[in-house]
């Protein structure tokens, strides 16, 4: 269903029975996916870094580390219960796609636009 560059079929994925073995194995890329950025974006050598030569973090960093850090592992818990893809809000599946563009997405995007 994807190689090695993460090209998935979105309108396949989007079809398939929650859980199958080929959702299974984008939830598992995704999961993966999550763990590094958390891991990048947590690196206390980059904020050591930037702290040496600015004084402090950038507001990009801040934004990482405050913001984004926080859906990610919202969105691994979510993988943890079987619920990765399921909208908080209204419980609807989330497209595919949308989780590839956000890996912590946790809301569909009528949800997330009517906030």
């Amino acid at each position: 269903m994807a190689n090695k560059s993460g090209n998935w079929n979105f309108e396949k994925l989007d079809k398939l029975d929650r859980p199958s073995d080929e959702w299974e194995e984008f939830v598992s890329w995704q999961k993966t996916r999550i763990l590094e950025r958390l891991q990048r974006y947590n690196n206390t050598d980059t904020a050591k870094v930037q702290l040496a030569e600015t004084g402090n973090l950038t507001p990009y960093q801040h934004y990482k580390i405050n913001n984004v850090s926080k859906f990610l592992l919202k969105a691994l818990t979510q993988i943890e219960s079987g619920n990765y893809g399921i909208c908080s809000n209204c419980q609807k599946t989330i497209p595919a796609k949308r989780l590839f563009l956000v890996p912590g997405a946790l809301r569909c995007m009528d949800c997330e636009n009517a906030k």
